[in-house]
């Protein structure tokens, strides 16, 4: 049994015939009616009921038919992978991240990928937030992106890489207790935090509300920026 050989009879099932199924394929009829008695020979079976030049589908046929689907479409999802490994092997991707993604995540990442593919080139491209990064995604300028916050879409695969952490940074000198940092010790506390990372900022003053403390915010920073403020 070969992959022609299925694919011949579940052609000849969905045209309903060798004639169709023929002119489907652009081959010859007796290409298919020979590779069908090939099938059957091998099988030790017959698929058909033969009723002049109509064939008709016998029990042993329809047993036939799904586990014929399955390996076709196995085959041809190996040719898909094996043509992505293909073009992978030069070119470039559009990756896209968020700007309060950790730079170290990612870098992580490409440097892993780079040595797997050394002749791709990577190109980043920042969003403002995961909606239009994944808009991004679904419109094809992206082969894939970095969100910190899960986007529900029935059309994207998601896969959840680890956990990031949310750090405070405070100036030398303040006494740090060795227990576990309380936030409402932070009443009161001038806090500097970045204007693009606008669902960290949610959580965190939605923790410190929890705690009946009042954010004091007195000034927002770009991301990444190595500044401190006093």
């Amino acid at each position: 049994m070969d992959i022609r050989q299925l694919e011949y009879f579940l052609a000849v099932v969905e045209h309903h015939g060798v004639n169709r199924a023929a002119q489907h394929l652009h081959v010859a009829q007796a290409s298919i009616s020979q590779s069908i008695r090939q099938l059957e020979r091998e099988l030790k079976l017959s698929l058909f009921h033969r009723t002049g030049r109509n064939l008709v589908l016998n029990p042993a046929g329809h047993l036939l038919v799904e586990p014929a689907r399955k390996v076709l479409d196995d085959l041809v999802a190996v040719q898909d992978i094996m043509r992505g490994a293909r073009e992978l092997q030069a070119g470039s991707i559009t990756i896209g991240t968020m700007p309060e993604m950790s730079s170290e995540a990612v870098a992580a990442w490409s440097a892993s990928f780079t040595r797997m593919y050394p002749e791709v080139r990577i190109d980043l491209l920042e969003f403002p937030g995961a909606r239009e990064l994944c808009d991004e995604v679904l419109a094809g300028h992206c082969e894939l992106g970095f969100t910190t916050f899960p986007v529900p879409t029935e059309n994207l695969e998601r896969l959840e890489l680890g956990d990031q952490r949310l750090l405070l940074v405070m100036p030398p000198g303040t006494p740090v207790p060795d227990e576990p940092f309380q936030l409402k010790r932070l009443g009161g506390v001038p806090l500097v935090v970045s204007n693009s990372a606008l669902r960290e900022n949610d959580i965190v003053a939605s923790a410190l509300r929890r705690e009946s403390v009042v954010p004091l915010v007195r000034a927002q920073m770009p991301n990444r920026h190595g500044r401190g403020a006093r």
